[in-house]
């Protein structure tokens, strides 16, 4: 499923917090595994960015608040340049 998510602020962590309607359409719950696929990246308020090759990112959701989570290390996200507030186009799969 394609998706366009932000990077946010989760507990002392950053990572992407899903919205329900995902969640439901994806049939995802607490602990299941997802696999993000980002496919473009827009650093703030700068113009998309196409990237050479696809970043995989493969996470357990977490509860956040009322909505459920994944985290990202903070050693890849210092590698690949992310922060707060960046916008990604991903593909969300369920890993089964």
């Amino acid at each position: 499923m394609k998706e366009t998510i932000t990077i946010e602020k989760i507990g002392r962590s950053v990572g992407i917090r899903f919205d329900p309607v995902i969640l439901d359409q994806l049939d995802l719950d607490h602990k299941d595994q997802v696999k993000l696929t980002i496919l473009e990246i827009i650093k703030g308020s700068e113009d998309l960015k196409q990237i050479k090759s696809q970043l995989i990112f493969y996470g357990q959701l977490i509860k956040s608040g009322n909505s459920l989570a994944v985290t990202i290390k903070k050693k890849r996200l210092e590698v690949l340049d992310i922060n707060v507030g960046d916008v990604f186009n991903v593909d969300i799969e369920k890993i089964s």
